[in-house]
């Protein structure tokens, strides 16, 4: 976890940090031992590429600070798993993968 996010400082383009980003979700997801569950992931990874790269593309435009928002948030999680319980590391995750929904678009309702 330490060399992605080493890693994610240097990288060269938005595309890489979000194939860093991904990686990082799937070493926590690999750590975890539920083979069902990283298999669901390799299942989807193509997609949420897509759906994070727009993610990552339209927080860019606004801010300017997708790589640092994206550093910050995995070393505090990494520093949560070294010091914390299972249950608030779990906290720390949903929050941090919930955190997206802000910079989702607002899909028009039909009435």
């Amino acid at each position: 976890m330490e060399q992605n996010i080493e890693a994610t400082i240097e990288a060269s383009s938005l595309i890489k940090v979000t194939h860093l980003d991904l990686d990082f979700h799937e070493i926590i997801l690999a750590a975890c031992g539920n083979a069902r569950l990283l298999k669901l992931w390799h299942t989807l990874r193509s997609e949420l590429e897509l759906w994070l790269g727009r993610l990552h593309r339209s927080k860019q435009i606004q801010t300017r600070g997708t790589r640092e928002e994206t550093v910050s948030s995995h070393r505090d999680l990494l520093k949560c798993f070294r010091t914390e319980s299972p249950a608030v590391c779990e906290r720390k995750m949903r929050e941090h993968v919930l955190s997206w929904r802000e910079w989702l678009p607002v899909l028009p309702q039909n009435g």
